[in-house]
């Protein structure tokens, strides 16, 4: 789902209350499992507070100031709806909402699932973070498919899915991609900063970002020549919850709204789209609010992303380790090897654009 429609839900048992989200830090990039956290119904009225651990790990929620609750499981079946005892049970992939309700925003508590990291087919070929400006250029995504989810399919294919209900524009960044050799490559995001509302400390659009990879990018028919396109690895992955982390092999947290997907290709130009799911204008973007998203500071973000493909199939123009430059030939006039590049991969930033968080605010 693109929304908390578990919000309105629980809000009714409360009340029907009307709040804003705040957050406090879980984890960072990288962090460490957690299985207890103390809750105070006063002090942290309105706050969104993460704990993250594996899959059948027992949390426990100790509370003070608190005379109702509201305990999901991962499968978003009610648990208990009442008076609460502290200290609650909860699961890794759990809900609770809990509060004091002489107050007008309760305490959301997400205990997010950590899984391990998986391996994406050949071998890590590039790492690249892109810093994404304050001013930026948009296109118009399109004329909604999905009426249930007011998303656009970029080219008809529902893995590409955008948000066009608060307007269909979003602001973005390319690279042109040159491969010089057939085989499947995997585009996928890990980390981004700041980190966002689901692992950090700020409601960040550049929290949710979405891939998509063209033959030719035109923005202005954004549904021509798309390849493939993801803006979820959880939801790719079927992982059965919206608040998951990866885990990867260097201690990096891979949250689960990072786009990932895999294509296969031959050799010649590509382009990669990186935009936002949410529709955020360039306006919006600089003002820092957009329709159904919480408001963040304006100011640069960074995205960090990968390319995996076969094994020597890729390398950047001009690096001195697959690209050396070319040798010097000695006075006798023979060569001291060849210096041919294996295959070449030239990555042109375009003009940068902000990722969303698919979060909305209640009215």
């Amino acid at each position: 789902m693109k929304t908390l429609a578990r919000i309105a839900t629980i809000g009714t048992l409360l009340g029907a209350s009307t709040f804003l989200i705040g957050t406090q830090s879980a984890s960072a990039a990288t962090g460490t499992p957690d299985d207890e956290l103390t809750i105070d119904c006063n002090d942290d009225s309105g706050k969104r507070v993460a704990i993250w651990n594996y899959v059948e790990t027992q949390i426990t929620v100790n509370f003070t100031n608190c005379d109702f609750h509201v305990h999901e499981n991962s499968e978003g079946d009610v648990i208990t709806d009442d008076i609460p005892v502290s200290p609650i049970i909860m699961y890794a992939g759990d809900y609770l909402l809990i509060t004091n309700t002489s107050l007008p925003a309760p305490v959301q508590v997400v205990a997010g699932q950590l899984k391990e990291g998986r391996t994406p087919p050949g071998v890590l070929q590039y790492r690249q973070d892109v810093t994404i400006p304050l001013d930026a250029k948009s296109f118009d995504a399109g004329e909604i498919d999905d009426q249930d989810e007011k998303e656009h399919w970029l080219g008809g294919k529902r893995l590409c899915a955008l948000d066009v209900e608060g307007g269909a524009r979003h602001v973005y960044t390319t690279l042109n991609i040159t491969i010089d050799r057939p085989g499947r490559y995997t585009f996928r995001s890990i980390a981004t900063d700041p980190l966002g509302e689901y692992l950090g400390t700020d409601t960040n659009p550049i929290g949710d970002s979405f891939f998509a990879l063209y033959s030719n990018f035109d923005p202005a028919n954004p549904d021509e020549g798309v390849i493939g396109c993801n803006d979820d690895l959880n939801n790719l992955f079927d992982h059965g919850n919206e608040e998951i982390v990866e885990v990867l092999e260097d201690g990096t947290w891979m949250e689960g709204h990072q786009p990932y997907f895999s294509v296969q290709l031959e050799p010649g130009a590509y382009t990669l789209l990186m935009t936002t799911w949410r529709a955020v204008s360039k306006t919006e973007w600089i003002a820092g609010e957009a329709k159904n998203e919480l408001p963040w500071t304006p100011g640069p973000a960074t995205l960090t992303y990968e390319l995996w493909g076969p094994a020597e199939a890729i390398c950047v123009e001009n690096d001195p380790v697959c690209d050396p430059p070319e040798p010097t030939l000695p006075p006798t006039g023979s060569s001291s090897g060849p210096a041919a590049p294996i295959a070449l991969i030239s990555l042109t930033l375009g003009l940068v654009g902000v990722f969303a968080v698919k979060r909305r605010v209640t009215s």
